[in-house]
């Protein structure tokens, strides 16, 4: 029986600096000018909320040119402006399961199998060739999975490359998935782009792979409680490439990938929130002070307001409104780059004295990230699970990281910042995260360095009598130190371990 199938290939915005530019535009054509046509095959694809309307326009000519089918869910402006915070933002914008789920649907309802692969993706002759024996050869399974593997450039795929090959010359990641008729379940849509949200799918229905080593605990339960009824019962057919981002550095490695990815995304939604924002000043500038503190207020201790806003508010002429930003700010804190740059600046040029106080206030509430450093990363081919060590002054941090370098290659530094360099209360705290399977080593050391454990003094200095290592001389009765009475940060990170022990 010959079966037959519809492969959509999904298209989204690019999210530099994890992609190039122009990336979905350059794979596109590639595609087009290079892909056979394929046997019991039909091709199609899904314009996922592009935001930009030339981008949009110049892949609808393409596709018509080339004479393919396309389906478009548009990116509406008012729409989003109705998410409330930056990760629905992201699932709008992104909306990638649910396009994914779109592409199943329609493509189920023409055809006995669905392809929803990534719009990057592209067989070769012999890859689909391989894929439609698997499938032949196996009509019980609901799902296939296909390995993808990365290029560094696209002119290195070619129809003679074999399986074998690719080990050395490609890097391997997530699977596409394919969905028969009998498939049961679906991708999360409540997922957003990059909450492992085809990782999610691959676990609920069995797969196999590097992805079981990643920390997913936030959906743990969630997959463990929506398992198909089919776990278990897939095939690997076939193979397909993953065309060239215009990011060589993440495509070969999985926390550059990571890290670029939550860096383009949260971009995306600042330059959008942005464009939007005239209308959101005017309408707050226009606000008596009842709707401010009705409406105001309330938005901003959800963080639902952008940032933006009150970097332009604070600049505003008008003294009031001034004030009013500097009060909101005040209370909810600052935890932005952007923001704290703005608030400080006006800082040195208000020539109110209320209103500088308040916005003293604001930079005294400040918690931001200064810096945040990884070493030797690039040993990684997965995404483990770390756990944080806190806290440490500048020198300790600088010894700490010398020690932990020793056990394990594989180390993030993170420097914070609270409040103000001129104000009081200023400090800089240093954190560390380490593999799991390093914590409970790398805490001792720590604690051995910050001589946090038992006392390793054998006489006292007062009376000279032997300690042994005890906290306090039994003769004259002189403190030693030792023990977990000193008075550290670090101290209290421990205990807060215990208790969630406990």
């Amino acid at each position: 029986m010959t079966r037959s199938f519809v492969l959509y290939r999904i298209l989204g915005n690019d999210i530099p600096p994890r992609h190039s530019e122009n990336q979905t535009e350059e794979n596109l054509r590639f595609i087009l000018e290079n892909e056979a046509p394929f046997k019991h095959c039909e091709k199609r694809f899904l314009l996922n909320r592009i935001f930009s309307k030339e981008k949009q326009e110049t892949y609808k000519r393409m596709l018509d040119k080339a004479g393919y089918k396309y389906d478009s869910i548009l990116f509406d402006k008012e729409e989003y402006n109705l998410q409330e915070n930056p990760i629905e933002r992201i699932r709008y914008t992104c909306n990638i399961n649910a396009a994914r789920n779109f592409a199943i649907e329609k493509g189920l309802e023409n055809a006995d199998y669905a392809l929803a692969f990534d719009g990057q993706t592209m067989f070769t002759e012999s890859g689909w060739q391989d894929f439609l024996g698997t499938v032949e050869e196996n009509p019980e399974m609901a799902f296939f999975v296909v390995p993808m593997h990365r290029v560094k450039s696209n002119e290195e795929i070619t129809s003679q490359e074999t399986p074998p090959s690719f080990q050395e010359k490609f890097v391997e990641t997530e699977p596409q998935i394919v969905f028969s008729k009998k498939s049961d379940i679906r991708f999360n849509p409540l997922l957003a782009y990059g909450q492992a949200d085809k990782v999610e799918l691959l676990l609920r229905i069995g797969v196999e792979g590097f992805w079981n080593k990643m920390n997913v605990d936030f959906i743990r339960q969630q997959i463990e409680e929506t398992l198909s009824s089919f776990y278990g019962q897939h095939k690997s057919a076939g193979y397909i490439f993953r065309l060239y981002s215009g990011n060589q550095q993440a495509d070969e490695n999985i926390v550059v990938r990571s890290r670029t990815r939550y860096d383009g995304i949260f971009q995306i939604v600042e330059n959008l929130d942005k464009e939007f924002f005239p209308s959101s000043l005017a309408k707050l500038k226009d606000l008596d002070n009842k709707k401010w503190e009705e409406e105001v207020k309330p938005l901003a201790a959800m963080r639902s307001l952008s940032h933006d806003v009150f970097c332009h508010l604070i600049k505003s002429p008008e003294q009031q409104l001034r004030l009013r930003v500097a009060e909101v700010v005040k209370n909810m804190g600052i935890d932005n780059k952007e923001l704290f740059q703005a608030f400080s600046e006006q800082r040195e040029k208000e020539d109110d004295n209320l209103t500088k106080s308040r916005i003293e206030d604001a930079l005294y509430k400040t918690y931001i990230y200064k810096m945040e450093t990884f070493y030797d990363h690039a040993a990684l081919d997965y995404t483990p699970k770390f756990k944080d060590i806190k806290h440490f002054d500048a020198v300790e941090a600088r010894d700490i990281r010398e020690i932990l370098l020793k056990e394990t290659p594989i180390l993030t530094e993170k420097l914070y910042q609270y409040g103000h360099p001129e104000l009081r209360g200023y400090r800089e705290e240093y954190s560390f995260q380490i593999q799991e399977e390093n914590f409970p080593k790398a805490l001792e050391l720590i604690k051995n360095y910050l001589n946090l454990g038992e006392s390793s003094i054998e006489e006292c200095p007062a009376c000279l009598s032997p300690v042994q290592g005890a906290e306090e001389c039994p003769d004259c009765g002189l403190y030693l130190g030792g023990g977990e009475d000193v008075e550290h940060p670090f101290v209290n990170f421990l205990s807060s371990l215990d208790d969630a022990k406990s």
